[in-house]
């Protein structure tokens, strides 16, 4: 099969693509919309891939699928696998936590199958939000997109192709508009399925397709212009609805400058761009590993030289693998290209490994704090996809999961942090001689018409509501219910401006209820406390008594205005036994207080139940 005619203005496209991507990555708000470069790759590799495959169909009146597959294999591969090697190696020497470990390794073989999409979407919380920032192979969502194209967009050709050129992209074009406006429609109900997976996504790949079937060709440049224009307003422009309307001009703005052909922009590109273009696959793959990998081993976001340093190391290793693993997979240069490639692969790790291992000799954490960081990570309630609703989750039924077996007695009603705290109430009933159960939902407070709508999870305030209610119908027959949530997001200016009345609404309903304990807040890292912990920088993260005082005081004075409302209301604050007199720390002895930066940990909410029941009679537990 003879190659399809290079086209300079692709690497040009590509690389103000990669370029656009690794500004985003190193420092967010340089280019807000830095993302959309990986909309851009998507609209070339289904032009590529269309004008590959409808050469080879038109030369030989047939497509070799399993030799489509194989190239696809040698482009990808190769750089890929070295690219996941090094970065497990380069995560385990620089966050040497069995939980980190863990789930790099998952990601790892979730990425080199190409179902990398299908993991982030049900392990990151989402491509924008912050977790995912240190999870270094992240990135490799979108090959698994890519990859999942490639294995039914052959077949759909070869379908649709039976229609001829005319009726195939007429069938390819219907195919777009049924998966924009499914990338639509998702966006309103599971937006991290709208993101992450192939069939939203299938329009943007269709759009570089129909491309190359049938768009005419021009030598004018000023499509090419206005597409780059489109571009990078959408790069300077803040995240948007993605994948549906949001992703149309960098889309459009993909297709438009690849309409020009010898004579649009091809000769006015500069040699250096055409490079980064050449390499921007490896680029890709090199730059995200090494900007997570930063993240995960600072306290507080890297300064942007450092970021940018990281992104010319990218450089100077996408430019190796490039050279020496890329293009020899490729064209199979020498007698014996995988002895070739694996040299140069092992050689490219080792440079990795150097660059790790002196990092980590310049800042070596000290015995047994990757150990440390590890417990905390994992010092949560065990029960928490069993007895927690997650904020995509639709309720049905209330999930009766107890502390013992009997009728439970004691309830914890809230959002994420009552699932923190529950094995407070747990201790509290076994000291009772009791039974506690659990009623939680991600980002659900406990209050009556709770009206706070997200875009990200359009269902949730509906789920919520529903929870709420369940709730308000089963727990005022129980002798005590303890009210826990992060109180201080829900009362922030502008956040849920009739929030005191809704909980006074909800406190009224448990009327009959002989206790309600309402756990006032404690105080918040600044990091995740096992990330504090490896680091070996807990007094960074920690903060004086006065400081967390200061930062819940107007919270804990609107709560207690509730409170004063209903005798039958009691504050229990924790931040006596977190903190006592002086500092507010990441642990006390071995145990850390939290399990990430605002998620009281198992250990913390037990010692603070024992806490509790010791001092609970001379009333030291209320302020």
């Amino acid at each position: 099969m003879s190659p399809i005619p290079y086209r300079p203005e692709i690497d040009g496209l590509r690389a103000v693509a990669i370029l656009a991507v690794l500004f985003y990555h190193a420092v967010p708000t340089w280019l807000p919309g830095g993302f959309v470069g990986v909309d851009v790759f998507f609209v070339i590799s289904g032009y590529l891939i269309t004008s590959i495959l409808a050469a080879e169909h038109a030369a030989t009146g047939r497509i070799d699928l399993p030799g489509f597959y194989a190239r696809r294999a040698r482009r990808l591969l190769p750089a890929l696998g070295l690219v996941v090697v090094a970065t497990v190696l380069l995560g385990w020497v620089l966050v040497p936590t069995g939980p980190f470990v863990h789930d790099l390794l998952e990601s790892a073989g979730a990425s080199l199958l190409f179902a990398g999409n299908v993991y982030f979407q049900f392990t990151s919380g989402g491509y924008f939000d912050g977790p995912g920032d240190e999870m270094p192979l992240l990135h490799l969502w979108s090959l698994g997109v890519e990859e999942q194209f490639y294995l039914v967009f052959p077949l759909i050709l070869l379908a649709a192709g039976r229609l001829g050129r005319r009726g195939a992209t007429w069938g390819l074009g219907l195919l777009a508009l049924a998966s924009f406006g499914l990338a639509e429609h998702l966006m309103g109900r599971a937006p991290n399925t709208a993101f992450f997976q192939m069939p939203p996504r299938f329009w943007e790949l269709a759009a570089g397709a129909l491309v190359a079937l049938s768009v005419p060709r021009t030598r004018s440049p000023w499509l090419a212009i206005a597409g780059l224009s489109l571009i990078a307003w959408a790069a300077l422009s803040p995240a948007g609805s993605f994948p549906g309307i949001g992703a149309l001009p960098p889309v459009l703005g993909a297709v438009l400058v690849l309409v020009p052909v010898h004579g649009g922009l091809s000769a006015r590109l500069p040699r250096p761009v055409v490079a980064i273009g050449k390499c921007s696959y490896s680029l890709y793959l090199w730059h995200w590993p090494l900007l997570a990998l930063e993240r995960a081993t600072s306290i507080g976001e890297p300064p942007a030289w450092r970021m940018l340093a990281w992104c010319a190391l990218a450089v100077l290793l996408a430019g190796i693998s490039y050279r020496y693993v890329e293009r020899p997979a490729l064209a199979r240069l020498g007698r014996r290209p995988s002895r070739y490639v694996l040299t140069l692969s092992a050689a490219t790790v080792s440079l990795v490994l150097v660059a790790g291992l002196t990092a980590h000799a310049l800042h070596r954490p000290r015995e047994g704090a990757a150990e440390l960081a590890a417990r905390a990570k994992l010092d949560r309630p065990p029960y928490h996809d069993e007895c927690h609703f997650a904020l995509d989750e639709d309720v049905e039924q209330l999930i009766w999961c107890r502390s013992a077996a009997g009728d439970p007695r004691i309830a914890v009603w809230g959002d994420s942090h009552a699932l923190a705290w529950s094995p407070f109430a747990w201790e509290i009933a076994d000291r009772r001689g009791t039974v506690a159960t659990l009623v939680s939902m991600d980002a659900c407070p406990p209050v009556v018409g709770f009206a706070t709508e997200r875009a990200d999870f359009p269902t949730h305030q509906a789920n919520c509501g529903r929870l709420n209610d369940m709730a308000l119908e089963a727990l005022p027959a129980f002798d005590t219910v303890v009210l826990a949530a992060r109180w201080a997001s829900y009362m922030a200016p502008g956040a849920e401006p009739e929030f005191d009345e809704q909980l006074d609404r909800a406190i009224a309903a448990l009327g009959s209820v002989p206790e309600i304990l309402i756990i006032l807040p404690a105080y918040e890292l600044r990091e995740p406390a096992p990330k504090c912990i490896l680091a070996e920088m807990e007094s960074a993260c920690s903060l004086s008594r006065d400081a967390a005082e200061a930062a819940r005081a107007d919270t804990v004075a609107r709560l207690r205005a509730v409170a004063e409302r209903h005798p039958n209301v009691r504050l229990v604050d924790p931040l006596p036994y977190f903190c006592g007199t002086g500092e507010c720390p990441v642990r006390k002895g071995l145990d850390a207080l939290f399990w990430d930066d605002d998620h009281v940990s198992t250990s913390a909410a037990r010692g603070f139940a024992h806490w509790f029941n010791a001092t609970a009679r001379q009333g030291a537990a209320a302020p």
